[in-house]
């Protein structure tokens, strides 16, 4: 392992720590949605990042595709428990414009499962 891999692991582990944390404080109050979404965003980029050690390890371009294929779903998982944690702790904003940076981003998602290509990106 080298040390860049092994800042993402750390990176990753910090990551769910705290997003347990905000875990076990939405399970003692059930009526603080943000923090659910705090630990959905945490385990997402916990997610990522185990993605982007997948993506360096890739020893073939094929390999490398699928990873970046299926790096998206992480990424759509993050902008989705964003928007809800800016909606359910901030209580602010237009729910009309959540509503459209969701549907675009899980139109993105879509759009990348079916192109003709590897991923929207490549």
């Amino acid at each position: 392992m080298n040390w860049v891999e092994f800042v993402w692991t750390i990176m990753a582990g910090a990551s769910l720590a705290l997003g347990l944390i905000h875990l076990v404080v939405w399970c003692k109050a059930r009526s603080r949605p943000a923090h659910l979404a705090f630990f959905v965003l945490a385990a997402s980029v916990a997610a990522f990042s185990a993605f982007e050690i997948a993506a360096m390890r890739a020893q073939t371009p094929a390999d490398y595709a699928t990873v970046a294929r299926w790096i998206h779903v992480p990424v759509a998982v993050i902008v989705l428990s964003m928007i809800g944690f800016v909606h359910f702790y901030f209580d602010a904003g237009r729910p009309w414009l959540a509503y459209a940076a969701a549907s675009f981003r899980l139109l993105a998602l879509l759009l990348n499962f079916l192109v003709h290509g590897v991923s929207i990106n490549l």
